[in-house]
């Protein structure tokens, strides 16, 4: 087709004198119209239909030869009209508004002489804009200001705008209807497993989402951003009880969005309390409590208030502070006196009594009054005997809290007894916020006064089989890894393509054969879980180029310190003491490792959260500057990556096999708790790094 097929066609102005097309045009007629451009000027229909747009030749046709096709909609005669480049005459004549600028007389009519024009207002996102009308001296002419046909134009601009402003694509029951669908979701995430849930969640937000990208009425363009708030609300919540921390965070800053174009208060209390939730498994307890505060400023009279009070008291806690802990339970309390309205969404996004109960028994748990703690756990189940609907994630949690309580008492019995509903779940409902906290159980399953019992032992491996298994570890590995990215160590990932390996046992500057260096170090010698998730990686790793590193010299490097010849034994006694005193303030942290990734010289597992490890490590640097002084602490305090090798390259070889290898690894991750760095001596003759440990410094 030429490029000047889609130009407006120009009739001449005479053509729209004639009385048979003016009284066509006033009948709405296209029929004479398109016959006059396609039989007396040779327009081809294919062309008319490529102006008109919405229309093909073959309704062109029926129209032009009268044969029962019709043009019923406004719209659709402004592009007939812009398409036929219409004079305004019989632009008015059809209905239409005039151009602006333009005469509105006939060409008949259009005299040298001078006139006086009147501006009619102008109709703005109408599309006519400034209308000038001629007097004429024949009255009743067309296109007089005093013709009925442009009073007539006029008012069908604002037919069309009310009709704009009354057409929507969400009908009268739509918003409720995916309001109540996202409210049983909500509700049945405290009974069933979680990857179902987060994927019906999903669908209700993809389908609010094509909503919004259509047009409705504002209430209900506000409905619909509340209605996704909500939605990235719940998948922030759930994503982060799957152990997918940056998931979680990019759901929530969308949420948040949604809650701002929404104006919906409650809705940015839900956000908020999420975000300290998923926060405070991350690690990050301060910003889990500025979350928890923040919150409680735009809670209404509804549960979220008493939940981001609960919040803040866990936090306070995990920090240390008592005093402000137990002042944040009292706010919770009074929170729950106040509330008058039912939560919006309910269900996940709601604090019962036991809910409440559960933070508080943790709280308490975590100040040392294991009292407390106990009787909170009698009232948080006493809650669900008469009636409160039960959360199988909460009241796991519950269980687990009353049987730290009872070990604390060395009643070992009742803390079997407390964990049997937990360990008896099925994969798929052991959620990692579950899985966690038996991790710190089986951890004090360890103390010397109980290590040896034989029920001891039992609870412990029970506790290993059971976190070996999860709903995380039983996710599809696309999610773990989507749900992972952004928690994975940049240095983790080559920085750029390579397709070499390289020696990675070259001697850096100062080393040499028989020197050793001080440095600090977390290990793993007893660590079962890393041990594990190691062999699982290196059965699928046995090549040339690598050298495996054994369970015993498994470590995550924290901060050196210096050789070993160069550094006075006072020095490092006291450095060591100073570490001590840094490591009061700090409480042991759960790691996760995993997935694994290659760079020219190793194999090293991610660590998640780094935050933890990296505020240890600020702690040990701070202990080396109380000792040497700031300027004197060796290595960038910047640039830190936490990982933890597998297996270092043992010369140069092609790349592509260890990169193949590690990709083909179904993901499956390990857990740690950090309750101590070590100050080792290093030593790597024997192409191994190898240690003697010089101290052990514990977190308070």
């Amino acid at each position: 087709m030429r490029a000047d097929a889609f130009q407006p066609i120009r009739l001449p102005a005479h053509e729209w004198d004639r009385p048979d097309i003016l009284q066509a045009c006033r009948e709405r007629k296209p029929g004479p119209l398109l016959r006059a451009a396609h039989r007396r000027y040779g327009i081809s229909q294919t062309r008319l239909a490529a102006l008109i747009g919405g229309m093909d030749q073959g309704e062109v046709s029926r129209l032009v030869n009268d044969k029962g096709a019709k043009i019923t909609t406004l719209e659709r005669w402004e592009r007939i009209a812009d398409a036929l480049d219409r004079p305004n005459h019989a632009r008015l004549a059809v209905g239409l508004p005039p151009r602006p600028g333009a005469s509105t007389a006939p060409a008949s009519d259009r005299l040298p002489a001078r006139r006086t024009t009147v501006a009619l207002a102008p109709t703005d996102s109408l599309g006519a804009g400034p209308v000038t009308a001629r007097t004429m001296s024949r009255p009743g002419a067309p296109g007089r200001v005093d013709d009925p046909s442009l009073v007539a134009a006029v008012a069908m601009e604002s037919a069309r705008f009310g009709r704009r402003a009354e057409m929507t694509n969400v009908g009268a029951f739509a918003v409720e209807q995916l309001h109540a669908d996202l409210r049983q979701l909500a509700q049945a995430y405290l009974t069933q497993p979680p990857l179902p849930i987060l994927l019906g969640i999903r669908s209700i937000r993809d389908e609010t989402i094509a909503l919004l990208s259509g047009r409705q009425h504002p209430k209900q363009t506000r409905d619909l951003y509340a209605l996704a708030g909500y939605a990235c609300t719940l998948l922030a919540w759930i994503s982060s009880d799957l152990e997918q921390f940056a998931a979680a965070d990019t759901h929530g800053r969308t949420a948040w969005l949604c809650a701002d174009l929404a104006d919906a208060p409650e809705l940015r209390a839900w956000v908020l309390s999420t975000r300290s939730k998923t926060a405070f498994w991350a690690g990050q307890h301060r910003d889990a409590l500025g979350y928890a505060q923040s919150g409680q400023a735009f809670a209404p009279s509804t549960s979220v208030g008493v939940l981001l009070a609960a919040q803040e008291a866990d936090a306070w806690a995990e920090i240390g502070a008592t005093t402000r802990a137990r002042d944040a339970l009292d706010v919770a309390r009074d929170a729950r006196d106040r509330i008058a309205d039912a939560d919006s969404i309910g269900g996940l996004l709601s604090c019962g009594q036991a809910r409440q109960a559960n933070y508080a028994a943790g709280v308490y748990l975590r100040v040392g009054d294991t009292d407390a703690a106990l009787t909170e756990t009698d009232a948080a189940l006493n809650a669900y005997t008469i009636g409160e609907q039960r959360s199988y994630g909460t009241e796991a949690q519950i269980q687990i809290t009353r049987a730290a309580s009872y070990l604390v008492k060395n009643e070992l019995d009742g803390a079997s007894e407390a964990l049997r509903p937990v360990l008896s779940l099925p994969v798929d409902q052991r959620l990692h916020t579950v899985a966690r906290r038996l991790g710190q159980l089986g951890l004090a399953l360890t103390q010397p006064r109980i290590a040896r019992a034989a029920e001891a032992v039992a609870l412990r491996a029970e506790i290993e089989s059971y976190r070996a298994h999860t709903a995380v570890t039983a996710l599809p590995v696309e999610i773990i890894r989507a749900g992972r990215t952004a928690n994975v160590p940049q240095p983790d990932q080559p920085p750029e393509p390579f397709e070499r390996m390289r020696d990675h046992w070259w001697w850096r500057p100062g080393w040499k054969e028989g020197r050793s260096f001080y440095t600090w170090h977390l290990t793993f010698q007893d660590a079962a879980d890393v041990h594990r998730l190691a062999h699982d990686y290196l059965t699928n790793l046995h090549l040339p180029a690598l050298d495996h590193i054994p369970d015993r010299w498994l470590h995550l490097t924290m901060q050196g310190v210096g050789f070993t010849d160069e550094i006075a034994a006072e020095d490092i006694d006291r450095i060591v003491q100073a570490v001590r005193q840094r490591f009061e303030a700090l409480h042991p942290f759960e790691i996760t490792l995993g997935p694994a990734a290659v760079d020219p010289e190793v194999v090293r597992l991610g660590v998640t959260p780094a935050a933890p490890v990296a505020n240890l490590r600020r702690a040990i640097r701070q202990g080396i500057a109380d000792v040497w002084g700031a300027e004197n602490v060796p290595e960038p305090a910047d640039g830190f990556q936490p990982h933890v090798s597998l297996a270092y390259s043992s010369g140069t070889a092609p790349a592509e096999p260890v990169l193949r290898a590690v990709a083909a690894h179904t993901f499956r991750s390990a857990t740690f708790t950090v309750t101590e760095a070590q100050l080792i001596i290093l030593n790597r003759d024997h192409r191994e790094y190898q240690w003697t440990t010089y101290a052990a410094v514990p977190l308070s």
